[in-house]
């Protein structure tokens, strides 16, 4: 809440105004076939996108400016694991100092703070889960040059 009272018409005041989200709501978003990331965060969340090529998952959080922000990301290790690289707006976070890191068997969930406005954050793994189509595809092919010789 904001103590600076926000007039609405001459005849209205309100004295204490939201200034952000009070409310925190959790997004899931496909990654890969039924395989849902979880994001739980104050901040608007949009674009999201898991790149199989570069071993990525990466999205767009806003907010009101002059308000802090917070966003904590749920990733199986299903499909993105190994040692995690941090972006925000193109520059490399640090565990401990910008987010904190909790995995175990299943997951990994990440806790990012943040002064509000629009950001990107970009999340790299060393592993990715190997895209099947692709596979399938290149066997396939291989199969079909075998079967034509």
């Amino acid at each position: 809440m904001e103590h600076t009272p926000y007039v609405i018409n001459a005849k209205n005041i309100d004295y204490c105004p939201l200034m952000a989200p009070t409310k925190p709501v959790t997004r899931k978003f496909i990654a890969y076939n039924s395989v849902k990331v979880e994001v739980y965060s104050n901040s608007s969340v949009s674009q999201f996108q898991f790149n199989i090529n570069i071993k990525s998952i990466s999205f767009n959080i806003t907010g009101p400016a002059g308000t802090k922000g917070f966003c904590d990301i749920t990733i199986p290790l299903s499909i993105l694991w190994g040692g995690f690289t941090l972006y925000m707006d193109d520059v490399q976070l640090e565990e401990g100092v910008n987010y904190t890191k909790t995995c175990n068997d299943v997951q990994c969930i990440f806790h990012i703070t943040y002064a509000h406005s629009k950001h990107r954050l970009e999340i790299f793994g060393t592993q990715v889960i190997r895209n099947f189509q692709a596979w399938l595809q290149r066997c396939c092919l291989l199969r079909l040059r075998v079967y034509l010789q």
